[in-house]
C-alpha cells in the first residue's frame, strides 16, 4: 500500500510540475512528540525549532522522533495558549518548507500530515483534501482528514513547483474527522522574529 501511495505521489509531483533541486516533501519535516502522558506531532519550521499545538499539554522536556526514528531530547522555548500554539527547541535541522504568505482559494488542494494515536503509533499519516476558506476566528478549514494525535502536525498547500506549509493542525470539527481547522501562520512567525528566525 505504502508503494501505491508513493507512486501517486511521484506521479502527482511530476504532474504540478517537481522540482529536485527546490522540493522538500512535508512528511520530512513533521516529527512526533512524545512524553509518558502527551502524545502529538510537529512540524520543524526553522534551524533548531519545532512548531505545535499547545493543547498538546506538552511537558517541559519532550522526546521528539525524527521521520528515520531518530530520538531527541527536545524542550519547550515558548507557548501561546490562547492562539494554540507552541515551539519546541530540539537539535533539528533545515532545509525546511517556507511559510505562506497568503492561502490559496477554497477548492484548492490541500495535505494534512501528523502521527495519529490510533491505530499505529509511529506511522505517519498523510490526507488531501480541499481548503474551505477561513472561519470567523482565522482559522484555516480543509477537507483534509485528522485524526488524534495529529495535531501540531502541517497543513501544507502547493505553490507551483514546492510546498508551503499554511497552518498548523489544530482539531477535527465534528464526529468524521472530515472537517479539520488549523492555527493560521501569523502568531508562529511572530515567536520565530522573537527567537531570531
Amino acid at each position: 500500500m505504502r508503494k501505491l501511495l508513493l507512486g501517486i505521489a511521484l506521479a502527482f509531483f511530476s504532474i504540478v510540475g517537481y522540482s529536485q533541486e527546490n522540493y522538500v516533501e512535508p512528511r520530512n519535516i513533521v516529527v512526533e512528540l512524545r512524553s509518558l502522558n502527551n502524545y502529538c506531532s510537529g512540524v520543524i519550521v526553522a534551524e533548531g525549532l519545532i512548531a505545535t499545538a499547545a493543547h498538546c499539554e506538552i511537558p517541559n522536556v519532550v522526546n521528539v522522533i525524527l521521520p528515520d526514528g531518530t530520538v531527541l531530547p527536545g524542550v519547550i522555548v515558548e507557548s501561546n495558549t490562547d492562539q494554540d500554539l507552541a515551539l519546541v527547541g530540539a537539535s533539528v535541522h533545515c532545509p525546511c518548507i517556507p511559510l505562506a504568505t497568503s492561502l490559496n482559494d477554497p477548492g484548492n488542494a490541500s495535505l494534512a500530515v501528523g502521527y495519529p494515536f490510533y491505530p499505529y503509533i509511529g506511522h505517519i499519516l498523510w490526507s488531501w483534501g480541499q481548503l474551505q476558506g477561513v472561519d470567523k476566528e482565522g482559522g484555516i478549514l480543509s477537507q483534509a482528514r485528522i485524526d488524534k494525535g495529529m495535531s501540531g502536525g502541517g497543513l501544507f498547500q502547493r505553490n507551483n513547483d514546492h510546498w508551503e506549509l499554511v497552518g498548523i493542525l489544530e482539531a477535527y470539527l465534528g464526529d468524521t474527522g472530515l472537517l479539520s481547522r488549523s492555527v493560521p501562520l501569523d502568531t508562529l512567525k511572530e515567536m520565530l522574529h522573537h527567537h531570531g528566525q
